[in-house]
């Protein structure tokens, strides 16, 4: 039961990582870039401070794919998926599920702070 709660820990911050953290904006740009050239779509204007894939989910007609870059239920999916599939198959997971989950909630305890 504690390495369930650790692996969901760690997949809550590895999808906020990959979601929402301004270190992976690079990454979440070139995801919309790419789903956006695969549909033959134009990207969406972007107002100055807003992200492309921010600005890709207020486009209604923005590609799936997109999703994938700022949507957390969705991102959240494959992540998970990938853990259970990683945790069975390499004997390192434990000890970067137990760094991530130790970040999740020193990120947590932060906003406590606050």
């Amino acid at each position: 039961m504690t390495r369930l709660l650790v692996d969901m820990l760690a997949a809550y911050r590895l999808t906020r990582l990959v979601t929402a953290d301004s270190i992976a904006q690079p990454l979440r740009d070139q995801v919309v870039e790419l789903a956006y050239a695969w549909d033959g779509k134009p990207l969406p204007e972007v107002e100055p401070g807003l992200e492309l894939a921010v600005a890709a989910m207020d486009d209604p007609e923005h590609p799936k794919w997109a999703e994938l870059a700022s949507c957390r239920w969705c991102a959240g999916m494959w992540i998970s998926l990938g853990i259970v599939l990683v945790a069975r198959r390499f004997r390192w997971w434990p000890h970067m599920a137990d760094a991530l989950a130790l970040s999740a909630v020193a990120a947590l305890a932060a906003r406590l702070e606050d």
